[in-house]
């Protein structure tokens, strides 16, 4: 009877060790994803405004420095056109002065969320002759243009 509850202690031992492990390694694993996805959204923020970042650490907190390269100033000035012709949107120039990016494209992002709530309560022949939602993110990085947007561009004579 003593052997059976020595096997039985030792069974229910390994078992509660295995799930802290197991427990512990999910914990490791959640807070280097959460790691892995902030640094990606950095990546994305320098990518998309053709931004220099320079990383001071990588590790919690992540800390990272953007600089303008040449090619910022073409995206920024994308933005702010369609901040003067789209309702919703803004430009938040004392945040891009500032090199506030991360602030700066989240304001981005909930402009577009507004913007594109706007659109959807438009009637469908009205949203036929209106800018897409997603196409104000692909004018700002990709200077892609939409019939739509090509003929609003051009009633306001912008050039890029």
């Amino acid at each position: 009877m003593k052997k059976r509850v020595k096997v039985l202690s030792i069974v229910i031992g390994i078992i509660v060790v295995g799930s802290l492990i197991t427990i512990y390694y999910h914990q490791v694993q959640k807070k280097e994803d959460e790691r892995i996805r902030q640094i990606l959204s950095h990546a994305d923020i320098a990518e998309a405004f053709v931004l220099g970042s320079y990383y001071y650490s990588t590790n919690d907190p992540i800390e990272v420095a953007y600089f303008p390269s040449r090619f910022t100033q073409a995206h920024v000035e994308r933005w702010k056109i369609l901040a003067e012709l789209l309702p919703y949107i803004e430009y938040p120039e004392a945040l891009i002065k500032e090199n506030e990016w991360v602030e700066a494209v989240h304001m981005l992002e909930e402009n577009i969320e507004a913007y594109s709530t706007y659109y959807y309560s438009k009637e469908e022949s009205e949203q036929e002759i209106m800018v897409q939602p997603q196409e104000v993110t692909v004018f700002i990085r990709r200077n892609r243009r939409s019939d739509n947007l090509t003929e609003l561009l051009e009633e306001v004579n912008f050039e890029d």
